[in-house]
């Protein structure tokens, strides 16, 4: 992944699942010019990407709770303002306001009988 900060390598199982998608990909459309990660049957002759509602029903889960879900992962991981900014391309503003999610946060702690 490329950033302003430069390039972010993923981790080990992500390369891994990431290798194996891109696998089963040129499997599926060996002749594609499409660089998009996921294509579909209308896509792969193109080079545009496919829509929002087509990433939400295939994965079942919205495009935007997987971005948000991403973004508090790397709040939680780092807290680092800026590198979420420039790895979302999100404002401070609204890095901030993930950061106070996050430390809202508190585990609920289990009590040991």
């Amino acid at each position: 992944m490329t950033c302003a900060d430069g390039i972010i390598p993923p981790a080990a199982d992500v390369r891994t699942r990431l290798a194996a998608w891109l696998d089963e990909r040129h499997r599926r459309c060996p002749r594609t010019a499409n660089p998009h990660l996921f294509i579909n049957t209308d896509t792969a002759v193109l080079t545009t990407s496919v829509s929002a509602f087509w990433v939400n029903a295939t994965l079942g889960i919205s495009a935007q709770d997987l971005v948000e879900d991403r973004v508090l992962d790397e709040v939680t991981a780092t807290g680092d303002v800026r590198r979420i900014c420039d790895l979302f391309d999100i404002t401070v503003e609204t890095a901030l306001r993930y950061v106070r999610l996050d430390d809202a946060c508190v585990p609920v702690r289990v009590r040991e009988r």
